[in-house]
């Protein structure tokens, strides 16, 4: 166990020396005025400071948007990471755009949420929640079980996370998709006695307080949502275009293990 954490450690280092300070930015046509034009903002999460955001950026470009990916996350506080969205979207006249859509990531969707209860949905039209009943449980196991680590690698943002109650968008004007991951990451594994201590984890769609226009399962854990974007890229542009995901994604479900894949090794 150590060794994982010197690992993930390391990389976190490694990212955030090389990470772009402004994020990642993909214009498709500056020729044509951003009132004519849409754009996609992508709110990573914790794991983005592990596995970056290169391979989410090079999927959605040139997809027909101007793609946003912000380095947005303080180590301060969730309110300070929403703070920094919003001088993200001044800088770059995100509030221009003929439509705006979001792709978030778990502690990105507390942010922006949250920037909405503040800001208003101005003129966002779509939203994409990529949600994990069992992953949102790491941040806490985390702290309980490893303060110290949680503390150097993060700061003070991940305690701030886990007792910032999630605040759902209930606008019928967006339109609202879920995707939910349904396999344990190796990090929840390690912390899963902790993790199950608030109880069982339910993969209901009804149990993560959220609204929504679809919702589908991605047989995924979070640490692959950001390296294996093959696998639901087109259903973020899909919902973008239609409002719904499409049928052959839908016909997964969630797992009654989701630990299965380490009890294979």
């Amino acid at each position: 166990m150590i060794r994982f954490y010197f690992v993930l450690f390391f990389w976190i280092v490694l990212f955030n020396q090389v990470h772009l300070a402004q994020g990642r930015i993909f214009i498709e046509s500056s020729s044509i005025s951003k009132a004519e034009r849409e754009a996609i903002l992508i709110l990573p999460g914790f794991g983005s400071k592990v596995f970056g955001t290169k391979k989410i950026a090079k999927f959605f470009k040139n997809k027909g948007y101007d793609v946003y990916i912000p380095k947005y996350i303080s180590r301060k506080s969730v309110e300070q990471s929403v703070e920094n969205v919003d001088r993200f979207v001044l800088k770059y006249d995100l509030k221009e755009y003929k439509k705006l859509h979001v792709f978030s990531y778990i502690f990105g969707t507390w942010t922006i949420n949250l920037w909405i209860k503040e800001h208003g949905k101005c003129n966002i039209s779509t939203m994409v929640f990529d949600r994990s009943p069992l992953q949102e449980r790491a941040p806490e196991a985390l702290i309980k079980d490893s303060p110290i680590l949680a503390k150097v690698l993060f700061g003070d943002v991940m305690s701030d996370f886990c007792n910032t109650a999630y605040i759902p968008i209930n606008d019928t004007a967006i339109l609202k998709g879920i995707f939910i991951e349904t396999y344990a990451t190796r990090l929840i594994n390690k912390h899963k006695k902790t993790a199950l201590k608030n109880g069982p984890v339910t993969f209901n769609v009804q149990a993560l307080n959220q609204p929504y226009t679809d919702f589908c399962y991605i047989p995924l854990n979070h640490d692959e949502m950001y390296q294996q974007i093959d696998v639901f890229g087109k259903e973020v542009l899909n919902f973008i275009k239609d409002g719904s995901f499409s049928t052959k994604i839908k016909q997964n479900s969630f797992l009654e293990n989701p630990f299965v894949k380490f009890e294979k090794e």
